[in-house]
């Protein structure tokens, strides 16, 4: 039968029903490749150990002791979230003043311009008390920008010296009189201290490194303007 295309196999070659000594047989055997591919018990073992010992180290620290969060984190916001209720109840109950009349007004005859500021502060007014005229609601935009620029000098004294830096600024703006008071009055200022803290968060951040930035330190300096005609100062001083 020699020549025969459909010859048995002779010794020494593989046929098709032969078993692979690389294959199950050989894996049974234990030699071989097979062998060398077959996961060890231990190792798996060893590998879910390494494994969950790392997730328990991740979530609950080096030692195995839980991982709770930082003071310093914990009750900076708590004394922000007190001090936001507090001003949003005294500017429920204090009368409005003269200026905020003034001011007010302006927001009856919406325009560019006033006689002795931008309109910003009109403009927000009108918006304020479209709802319902309120003090409340007509302190509503001075308040929340007193917020803003509370987490802006955060975001900036952070950036520039580190969080408990931050944390210091921040707490000094709410400490001064001066702020505390204008912070539940519907006037300009509380509006020019944010435009004016986030222009110099984004100037800085544009000069290092950020070029983006750029456009929302041009965006917080023409609110600025709008807000009360001393931020032209601010550009003057980032060109020196």
């Amino acid at each position: 039968m020699q020549g025969h295309p459909f010859r048995a196999p002779e010794r020494g070659e593989r046929g098709i029903d032969a078993p692979d000594d690389r294959g199950a047989g050989g894996r049974q055997a234990g030699g071989g490749e097979g062998h060398a591919d077959a996961p060890d018990p231990a190792d798996v073992g060893g590998v879910a150990r390494a494994s969950t010992s790392w997730i328990l180290t991740s979530t609950t620290g080096e030692r195995g002791e839980a991982v709770q969060a930082s003071p310093l984190r914990v009750w900076p916001l708590a004394a922000l979230l007190i001090l936001v209720l507090v001003r949003a109840a005294l500017a429920a109950r204090t009368p409005v003043i003269d200026d905020e009349g003034y001011y007010w007004l302006w927001s009856r005859h919406l325009n560019l311009s006033y006689l002795d500021h931008p309109p910003l502060v009109a403009w927000l007014d009108a918006i304020a008390t479209s709802a319902g005229r309120t003090e409340w609601l007509l302190r509503v935009p001075a308040m929340a920008a007193t917020l803003g620029t509370t987490l802006v000098l955060y975001g900036l004294g952070r950036d520039l010296f580190g969080a408990p830096a931050g944390l210091r600024a921040a707490a000094l703006y709410v400490a001064v009189p001066v702020f505390a008071l204008q912070a539940i009055h519907a006037i300009p200022d509380p509006l020019l201290y944010l435009w004016w803290a986030a222009a110099m968060w984004a100037f800085w951040r544009a000069v290092h490194g950020e070029p983006r930035m750029w456009w929302a330190c041009g965006l917080a300096l023409g609110l600025g303007v709008l807000s009360k005609y001393a931020a032209l100062v601010l550009p003057v001083a980032m060109l020196g």
